[in-house]
């Protein structure tokens, strides 16, 4: 659940994480891609193509791959407790 954000002035309303294609899901959210370059230790562009991601060991070891998306957001609904 996203509750607030701030855009580093790259692109309006825009989030970025990586998405786990196989597992099909969003697995970091970060308001700027170079917070998500750091994060992965890779560019941008190495990160579009994709990154394998590995769980387990031997026998029960799984292979999915993570890709970078971009998120953008049409609106912000702020939760209060």
């Amino acid at each position: 659940m996203i509750t607030d954000y701030k855009s580093d002035g790259e692109e309006a309303d825009t989030l970025y994480g990586m998405f786990e294609e196989d597992e099909r899901r969003v697995k970091f959210f970060y308001p700027s891609i170079l917070l998500v370059e750091l994060a992965m230790n890779m560019k941008a562009k190495d990160l579009i193509k994709g990154v394998p991601l590995h769980r387990g060991f031997m026998e029960n070891a799984t292979t999915s791959t993570q890709r970078l998306v971009k998120i953008k957001i049409k609106s912000v609904e702020y939760v209060t407790d």
